[in-house]
């Protein structure tokens, strides 16, 4: 139960950590720390039987391991994989009386849900029900501004339930901090009498975290957070003045800071203050100024020129200019490395084989593209094949012609972050195309680049976690579509297997594909029949036989 959970939930973390965090109720608080869901999985398996303790695991991912002593906190959450709901039941353990009796008036919370957008998974936790909206992949955050996008989402999300909870007159508590802990099914809340805590459905939805902004209100002014931004710190006043040798060297270096701080720049067609406000900013980071260089400036220009003084004095009018001149520096020098790159790079056939010149690349390309790429696989296969890893998901690529088909990959990289490159003219692509191609990391996939290959390593897999019941067994094993002994082979059902690939290995497979693969390596369907409550059931299942 916990294995299918935490596989749906932590699909694939390129190396993050998952917290379990384990506390008896009184004096044991303990952390434990897993690079996959696999590994907590069966640390669970390994330590739980015989223990009373109540498990939880932590809804945001960390960049390290803390310790046994301490959790992750959220200014140091690295990624999320969905997000959460936690509604108690009215109960002897809770101290509020305004919340719903049971599973069954919980679930009025999801009846104004827009189409499509019932939870992945639904845990009774004991005393409550914890709900889940799982990602398509997990959200690694790029940096502080994606971490308080995904907080502010969060909030915004809970905000929403809290509403609904209003109209129906109760209350549930806001749970959207990203260092938040939740039950873990298949294991047992200790809250009071001992109950378990039942997984009561995991489905197949997943989503975008873009998805929830068409239907999520804002937030009240009262409750909103500045969304997105790393808040940069520094000191305001109206007499603060720039840096006299850096600026005097800015004014002999670049005629146009002169001109800009002058206020006497012809070629803007924009001569608002706030447009020479960039322009400074862009060329002080270019320099190297400090975040409060840049602000006295700012202040000093404004005070100059007697500027909207409401302005003046506003933190966050400064933070956002601080940001948008960063990125669009960086966008600028990764324009200007791009737009040379195949004149200025001497790379031989293997590519980029110095990870800080190809980590320097990518970020030149994540900047490019809007997108932060973490990384591209080639996998050599015949043909190779390509997967993107970016910080909103990963993209499944194919054939060589879907990473440098300028066409081709916008439209992958749209369906799966939401962001719409821009065009490029063809000799810069012709540079952006060679940057990819070049980044790559070659994965040799062996055996299982062959489709017998994947099918025999997906089987092995699936039986390892699932190991099947004996031939005694063969009723429950049905009822419940789990593999089973029948007549000296393996018997498995096909719906079961494909749900397995979907949310344990991220394989999406009809039937008919699945069917062409499983007779591909010496399988045969048949049919099982059992009796229950005095009526003949059959079902249809997939014989592995010996040396499948």
């Amino acid at each position: 139960m916990y294995r299918e959970f935490l596989s749906a939930l932590f699909s694939d973390i390129l190396n993050k950590y998952i917290l379990l965090w384990f506390y008896d109720g009184e004096k044991l608080k303990e952390s434990y720390w897993f690079k996959s869901a696999g590994d907590a999985a069966d640390f669970l398996d390994k330590h739980l039987p015989g223990h009373k303790v109540n498990v939880y695991v932590g809804v945001g991912l960390s960049g390290q391991d803390y310790g046994s002593d301490h959790r992750c906190l959220k200014k140091d959450i690295v990624g999320i994989g969905g997000l959460w709901l936690d509604i108690d039941f009215k109960d002897p353990v809770h101290k509020k009386t305004n919340l719903p009796a049971d599973a069954v008036e919980a679930y009025k919370l999801f009846d104004e849900l827009p189409v499509g957008c019932q939870p992945s998974a639904v845990i009774e936790s004991g005393h409550g029900l914890q709900a889940w909206w799982i990602f398509r992949e997990v959200w690694l955050f790029d940096d502080t501004i994606e971490r308080a996008d995904a907080e502010q989402l969060a909030k915004r999300f809970n905000y929403y339930f809290k509403e609904q909870a209003k109209k129906l007159g109760w209350d549930i508590d806001s749970t959207f901090n990203l260092d938040r802990v939740m039950r873990v099914p298949g294991t047992t809340n200790y809250k009071g009498d001992p109950v378990p805590v039942k997984l009561l459905n995991i489905n197949e939805s997943r989503f975008n975290p873009s998805e929830f902004e068409e239907w999520l209100p804002e937030l009240p002014k009262d409750q909103a957070d500045t969304p997105g931004a790393p808040l940069p710190q520094f000191e305001l006043s109206a007499d603060l003045q720039p840096p006299f040798d850096k600026f005097e060297a800015a004014c002999e270096i670049e005629p146009r800071f002169k001109l800009s701080f002058d206020k006497q720049r012809k070629d803007f067609q924009d001569q608002s203050a706030s447009t020479y406000d960039m322009s400074l900013a862009r060329f002080a980071c270019m320099f190297g100024w400090s975040d409060q260089e840049i602000v006295s400036l700012l202040v000093a220009f404004r005070r100059k020129h007697k500027e909207d003084p409401t302005k003046l004095l506003r933190v966050d009018y400064y933070q956002r200019t601080l940001i948008a001149a960063k990125k669009a520096n960086n966008k600028q020098q990764a324009s200007e490395l791009l737009d040379t790159y195949t004149d200025s790079q001497e790379i031989d056939s293997k590519g980029i084989t110095d990870p800080n010149q190809k980590e320097a690349i990518l970020q030149a390309l994540s900047a490019r593209f809007d997108v932060r790429l973490i990384q591209i696989i080639k996998f050599m296969a015949d043909p190779p094949t390509y997967k993107l890893k970016t910080s909103r998901g990963n993209i499944t690529l194919g054939e060589v012609g879907e990473l440098i088909g300028q066409g081709k990959l916008r439209t992958h990289i749209a369906a799966a972050t939401g962001k719409l490159l821009p065009r490029f003219k063809p000799e810069q692509w012709d540079n952006i195309a060679q940057a990819l191609l070049d980044c790559c990391m070659e994965v040799d996939v062996g055996e299982e680049a062959t489709e017998e290959g994947a099918i025999n390593s997906w089987l092995e897999a699936y039986l390892e976690a699932k190991q099947p019941l004996g031939a005694d067994q063969l009723n429950e094993a049905v009822l419940n579509n789990l593999p089973v002994f029948y007549k000296k082979n393996i018997a498995i059902f096909g719906a079961d297997f494909r749900k397995w690939l979907k949310t344990s290995q991220q394989e999406t497979m009809t039937a008919k594909k699945m069917g062409l693969m499983m007779r591909g390596v010496n399988c045969d369907p048949a049919k099982i029949q059992i009796e229950v409550n005095g009526k003949v059931t059959t079902r249809n299942v997939w014989i592995l036989k010996e040396g499948f």
